[in-house]
């Protein structure tokens, strides 16, 4: 598959907080940057119009390319262009094979269940994918 790049929102977590404080990062973004649009606004700043322009939310990703236990999360959107406002991260990947996983319930449990699906069914079970990170 083609490379492709993110524009996010990132923050570092270790692996023992990350059920736990991913939420409430996710809580934080919408109430900072997400609240006026989402109630039908138009976009009063440069993050509100990033966010709107390339759907930041649509994906939740970890990079896991850090050391200690730590790995990134991106609270992202596929970046379509224009302006990166000061806090905003542009993250390319790669071209690579990738796999997406649709997550449809309510968050943060559905994400919490899928992930732990991905990693011990689907993933031990799959010889035509492994991680490419650190994990």
């Amino acid at each position: 598959m083609l490379g492709f790049k993110v524009i996010d929102f990132q923050k570092e977590f270790t692996r023992e907080e990350a059920y736990r404080e991913i939420p409430k990062y996710w809580d934080e973004i919408y109430k900072k940057y997400a609240t006026n649009v989402y109630a039908g606004n138009p976009p009063a700043n440069p993050w509100e119009k990033a966010l709107i322009d390339n759907s930041i939310g649509e994906y939740g990703i970890c990079v896991d390319d850090m050391e200690n236990g730590k790995f990134r999360y991106l609270i992202a959107g596929k970046y379509g262009g224009g302006q990166v406002p000061e806090g905003m991260v542009l993250y390319e990947f790669p071209e690579s094979e990738w796999a997406m996983f649709d997550c449809v319930r309510p968050i943060p449990e559905a994400l919490q269940s899928l992930n732990e699906r991905i990693f011990k069914e689907w993933l031990p079970g799959n010889s035509d994918y492994e991680i490419g990170g650190k994990c």
